[in-house]
């Protein structure tokens, strides 16, 4: 695959826009995406063209002198991708769309909080509010770069959707994306009880030095076994995103090596970019991000683990986030393949976190890391993404189900038979 940023500028828009709707956060004719180039050029999508169908000789170019190249007319909503680049000149990407959960918050007039867990507010950061304007007015241009202007990054457009921004595209659309999943598992806790959100003092604690204070891998070449490994990493990475259960965020996908170091992916570059020469070699006095010390804690203390694999996948996110326990009795396969997973409270130090290595030790496969991550492993990667994805779905049919009765569990003599015929 090729990296975004070395494509020309109507690809790169193409591309997003490709992933905004494959990803069921836009319709046909909604949602709008545009850059701005270092020359004061502006690419954005075309009005009234099929957003499922686009292609780069469909993008319009706005001239920084103000002409227009392209044959159709720029996106209806080109007043306030202008403004926001006027206010904001460190915003280079804006991607605007009316995804169900954003537009949730939207139609109800309220802000998510994006207090979750510190990684998703390091992305997301606070969010502002647009009063609702006429769209492609120059009223709601105001309104929304306003907003922009006092320094939020992501905005709520009142009966609208919402809009968000970045340095570049890949951040603007990742912000998008994360604000979108971090919404829907508001929406999810909600269904299964109250929604924890953490102070902000707590949340800059941790962001400012406790849990990352050491940056950047150090990596060496890697052996023929380590590339292999390296590409089934990319390819779990590539079938999380499609399958949707690994949404924006901070995702990390493991595989151990020899003689305790291990493959990871980088924090810096989305699963679907990954390419194979991205995964990193983590060795003994690598320099280890907060989410890799983890990783690395884990497979000292658990010889058993050859894989791991943390996220904030949406419906599983609603349990760490609502601080219940995700119940996995709901069908013989959720059971078997997690039996059960504990809740540990939030960390805030980093002495805190690493302990939850020790968690493993007893034979416990997966834990909800409460208001941060969800942590799964396995004897090898595919039982790992096995068991993301059977949590993901047995978390989703809980929640759906609230709506329904009460949950049923499978009961004790019902587990002893599973034991007997798929573990003894």
């Amino acid at each position: 695959m090729t990296k975004i940023h070395s494509l020309p500028y109507p690809n790169q828009i193409v591309t997003i826009i490709k992933r905004l709707y494959d990803k069921g956060m836009t319709t046909t004719s909604g949602g709008n995406i545009s850059l701005i180039t270092p020359e004061g050029d502006i690419w954005i999508t075309p009005s009234g063209v099929d957003k499922g169908s686009l292609k780069p000789e469909d993008i319009i170019c706005i001239k920084a002198n103000g002409t227009m190249e392209g044959k159709y007319s720029p996106s209806m909503e080109t007043p306030f991708h202008t403004l926001i680049y006027k206010v904001r000149p460190d915003i280079k990407a804006v991607v605007h769309a009316h995804s169900p959960g954003l537009v949730s918050f939207s139609v109800v007039r309220q802000i998510p909080n994006t207090s979750i867990s510190p990684g998703l507010f390091n992305i997301c950061g606070k969010v502002g509010y647009a009063k609702y304007g006429v769209p492609g007015t120059a009223e709601l241009g105001v309104n929304i770069s306003n907003e922009f202007k006092k320094g939020f990054n992501a905005v709520i457009m009142e009966n609208h959707g919402a809009v968000a921004a970045g340095a570049n595209i890949t951040e603007a659309f990742n912000r998008f994306e994360t604000l979108e999943s971090l919404s829907q598992t508001i929406i999810n806790t909600k269904s299964i009880g109250e929604a924890h959100f953490l102070e902000l003092d707590r949340i800059t604690k941790t962001s400012d030095g406790t849990l990352t204070k050491n940056k950047g891998i150090k990596t060496i070449g890697k052996t023929d076994e380590e590339i292999e490994n390296s590409n089934k990493i990319i390819e779990i990475a590539y079938r999380a995103d499609r399958q949707k259960v690994m949404n924006g965020g901070f995702n990390t996908i493991s595989v151990r090596s020899e003689n305790n170091h291990f493959l990871t992916t980088p924090e810096n570059i989305p699963l679907w970019q990954l390419q194979t020469n991205d995964i990193l070699l983590v060795t003994d006095d690598a320099v280890l991000s907060a989410d890799a010390l983890l990783h690395q804690e884990i497979y000292r203390k658990n010889k058993h683990i050859n894989s791991i694999i943390t996220t904030q996948s949406s419906n599983t996110m609603a349990f760490a986030t609502a601080r219940v326990k995700l119940n996995v009795r709901t069908i013989p396969e959720s059971w078997i393949l997690l039996q059960n997973i504990p809740n540990v409270g939030f960390c805030e130090l980093e002495a805190d976190r690493l302990r939850v290595a020790d968690t493993f030790v007893t034979g416990t496969s997966s834990v909800i890391l409460e208001n941060d991550t969800i942590i799964i492993t396995g004897n090898e990667l595919l039982q790992t993404f096995d068991r993301l994805e059977v949590a993901e779905f047995s978390a989703k049919s809980i929640i759906q189900g609230s709506a329904l009765g009460k949950l049923e569990p499978i009961n004790n003599e019902q587990v002893n038979d599973l034991k007997e015929k798929f573990l003894s």
